[in-house]
C-alpha cells in the first residue's frame, strides 16, 4: 500500500492553543498525548491541504511522546463514507514540543463497488463521487471532497459526466467518463481527470 507522508511540528505555545478548553495541560513532567488531540491536528492539516473537514479518529488512548512511537487513526470522507489509514509516527520530542509525521494510504478499507442495475442501468451522483475520490487520491496528498451535482448517471461506455473538488488552490473540474460497462454482471468502470484550468 502507497502511502504520502505529511510532516507537522507543534510546540508547546501551540499545543497550548490546541488544547485550550482541555481540563488538563502539557508539562515538561507529561510524556503523552491523548489521540483525540493529535487526530484534531491532522484535521486541521488536511481541512487546510484539501480544503475540507474530514473526520479523523485516533482512538481515545494517549499515546507517549517518544521518538519512533506511532499511532494509528482512520480518516473518513464524511460525504462518501470512504475510509483510509492514517499512521501517525513522532519524530523529535523536547520536553512539550513535538513534531511528528502523518501518511494517509492510497487507498480506503472500504472501495466502492461500481455496480448497476441492468435493468435501470444509472446510479446516484454520490456514487459517482466515491469512485472518483478513490481515483484521485494516489495523484493528491489526501482524499479529496468530490461533489458530482447531476442526480442520476446514466451507465453507457462513453457517457461523460462532471464533478469538482475544491483544495487549498481553488476548485478543479473533473471529467468522468463511463469507460466499460458489462451489463450481465451490472459493472462497469469509470476513468476520472482533472480538467485543465
Amino acid at each position: 500500500m502507497r502511502t504520502r507522508k505529511l510532516s507537522l511540528v507543534l510546540t508547546g505555545a501551540a499545543a497550548g492553543l490546541l488544547l485550550s478548553g482541555c481540563t488538563f495541560s502539557l508539562t515538561p513532567q507529561i510524556l503523552e498525548v491523548p489521540g483525540s488531540d493529535v487526530a484534531t491536528v491532522v484535521e486541521d492539516k488536511l481541512e487546510e491541504q484539501v480544503g475540507a473537514r474530514p473526520d479523523v479518529d485516533c482512538g481515545d488512548d494517549s499515546v507517549q511522546l517518544e521518538v519512533g512511537n506511532t499511532l494509528n487513526c482512520v480518516l473518513t470522507d464524511p460525504d462518501t463514507g470512504l475510509e483510509y489509514n492514517v499512521i501517525v509516527t513522532f519524530t523529535s520530542v523536547k520536553g512539550t514540543d513535538y513534531t511528528f509525521d502523518f501518511s494517509v494510504a492510497d487507498s480506503p478499507n472500504n472501495p466502492p463497488q461500481p455496480t448497476v442495475d441492468p435493468q435501470a442501468p444509472t446510479v446516484p451522483g454520490s456514487d459517482i463521487a466515491a469512485l472518483v475520490v478513490t481515483a484521485l487520491t494516489p495523484q493528491l496528498e489526501a482524499p479529496p471532497q468530490v461533489n458530482c451535482p447531476e442526480p442520476e448517471v446514466e451507465i453507457s461506455v462513453g457517457n461523460i459526466t462532471y464533478c469538482t473538488y475544491t483544495d487549498a488552490e481553488g476548485t478543479h473540474d473533473v471529467q468522468v467518463t463511463i469507460t466499460q460497462y458489462d451489463p450481465a454482471q451490472g459493472t462497469y468502470t469509470i476513468n476520472a481527470s482533472v480538467m485543465a484550468g
